[in-house]
């Protein structure tokens, strides 16, 4: 079965989960995780810097971009997806466990996706199960 019709048809499933448990209604965090806020609408004073200060989300986007660049460039799982990405069945037939690479590939894409859905519904504190 394709990718996308995979992805497509899990969105709609979890999407009729959460209108079922909400009751089709916006939540929203109200007062409370405070702390957990301040990741999504935060920022780091830099005081040896006249005031200036960083925005917490920044510095996230950056720890996983250097993350994924380190992942990508220096390791053989990123060679090997590389060489997945160009080839699949070039890559089966030179050694490379295509199964789990694009598995994993699928996990780290999921849950990078995924902090970036809970910072946004920190930031806005609501979440719609209709959008």
């Amino acid at each position: 079965m394709p990718p996308f019709v995979v992805t497509l048809c899990g969105l709609l499933f979890y999407r009729g989960v959460a209108r079922w448990l909400t009751g089709d209604n916006t939540q929203g965090f109200g007062g409370r995780h405070d702390e957990l806020r301040s990741l999504a609408i935060g920022a780091i004073e830099l005081p040896w810097a006249g005031g200036l200060s960083l925005p917490i989300p920044l510095l996230l986007m950056l720890a996983v971009a250097i993350t994924a660049a380190v992942l990508l460039n220096r390791t053989v799982y990123g060679r090997y997806l590389f060489a997945l990405g160009r080839n699949e069945q070039a890559a089966r037939y030179s050694g490379v466990p295509t199964n789990r690479v694009v598995i994993l590939a699928y996990v780290i894409c999921s849950l990078t996706a995924g902090l970036g859905g809970v910072l946004f519904a920190l930031h806005v504190n609501s979440v719609q199960p209709i959008h």
